[in-house]
């Protein structure tokens, strides 16, 4: 965990954002995306909050603000490093962070759960292409089930895509048992 101190990260697909609230705990700033504005409000900031309190006090008042008040808390909390929180599909995020002149490219982008569609694959491949740090100092850390019944997506599938697209992937984590999961590491060569 100490490793991730002063790293930027973004999580994309963050629904609880559990691995964002690590980092985040560690001493990184953090951009939590997921495609619900609600869920971030309802369930990704107060995770956050809940998560990384540094006084109890603040723990307490925070369960009864409003969303908007939650974010607006998050976002000031000056004891950790910056959090960012953004709404819409994966293209719409490349777009943002691209024209805003404040965001740097990611150290490291974390994603679960997100390439069961192949339709958004190409997507998701252009955000880690034109979002993560290059020459092989950000990694992407994509976490998923080996294959996804009823949809076509697999993880060696992406892999290959990632790899047409000048990624460097290596399957850094497997899981045998139950449903195969497996974690791929992708750099930019």
């Amino acid at each position: 965990s100490d490793k991730l101190e002063g790293c930027k990260v973004l999580e994309v697909g963050c629904g609880a954002g559990l691995p964002g609230v690590f980092a985040f705990a560690s001493g990184a700033s953090v951009h939590f995306n997921d495609y619900n504005k609600e869920v971030l409000e309802e369930v990704t900031i107060p995770n956050v909050l809940l998560n990384v309190q540094d006084n109890p006090k603040d723990l307490d008042e925070s369960k009864d603000k409003e969303p908007d008040d939650l974010m607006e808390k998050c976002k000031n909390t000056s004891s950790f490093p910056e959090t960012r929180y953004f709404a819409g599909d994966w293209e719409h995020l490349n777009t943002l962070l691209t024209q805003d002149k404040n965001v740097n490219r990611y150290d490291l982008i974390l994603t679960s759960e997100t390439i069961y569609n192949p339709d958004n694959h190409q997507k998701l491949i252009q955000l880690l292409k034109d979002q993560l740090k290059g020459s092989g100092s950000g990694v992407a850390l994509i976490a998923a089930k080996t294959y996804y019944f009823g949809v076509g997506g697999s993880i060696q599938d992406f892999q290959r895509k990632l790899e047409a697209n000048g990624f460097e992937v290596e399957t850094v984590f497997k899981c045998e048992s139950g449903v195969k999961r497996e974690i791929l590491a992708a750099k930019l060569k």
